[in-house]
């Protein structure tokens, strides 16, 4: 299967025996040109045509030799080595995964953990404590307080009996004819009181 990638490709890459095996094999090193953030760059395409473009070199190698990475997934270096493009030591992961796995999101998991209170100083206690869908603690308080804040801020919708003037049947909304109850909603007092009749009536 190595035969699949080009001998220019091979010929910037160094197997580092002294890596640790990941999946029985070592690291392949990318020992050209590099980006800052220490993935090899590989060449492809032609300057006749204009289609000469830089690749991630580990990206160029799983795509020749794997298959095409799923969209929205990233490729995540099981061995930690940024050089590395061995294909059998990337996994495609989605971004958050990735995140996780690497060193800044160890880091910041270890550093959350730590902590016992939230920035604004409620307990991180087993009642005071939800977790997100990807392991994520945060303060319940806080959350509760922010929906509150939201609430405050969406505009009410007014309540439609309360600009009427009249009820269906035609009776005004005046002070003596007029009962609100504790939801805020009118009531017309000579309507209610007909009906209390009308159910007499039946009763008897």
């Amino acid at each position: 299967m190595y035969k699949i990638l080009p001998k220019r490709f091979w010929d910037k890459v160094k197997v580092d025996l002294s890596s640790p095996l990941v999946r029985d094999e070592h690291c392949w090193i990318w020992i050209a040109a590099h980006l800052v953030q220490g993935y090899g760059q590989f060449s492809v395409g032609s300057r006749k045509d204009n289609s000469r473009k830089m690749v991630r070199a580990h990206r160029f190698a799983y795509k020749a030799m794997i298959g095409p990475i799923p969209d929205g997934l990233q490729l995540d270096h099981l061995c930690r080595n940024r050089a590395c493009v061995n294909p059998s030591h990337l996994e495609p992961v989605t971004g958050i995964e990735n995140t996780r796995r690497g060193l800044t999101g160890i880091v910041t998991a270890l550093r959350e953990r730590a902590k016992t209170h939230c920035p604004k100083g409620h307990p991180y206690d087993e009642t005071n404590t939800g977790y997100t869908s990807n392991g994520w603690r945060y303060c319940r308080t806080c959350a509760r307080e922010r929906e509150r804040r939201k609430a405050e801020l969406l505009p009410r919708k007014p309540n439609p009996n309360s600009i009427k003037t009249h009820c269906p049947r035609g009776h005004a909304y005046d002070n003596q004819n007029t009962y609100v109850k504790p939801d805020g909603r009118r009531v017309c007092r000579t309507c209610h009181n007909l009906l209390r009749r009308l159910k007499r009536r039946v009763n008897k």
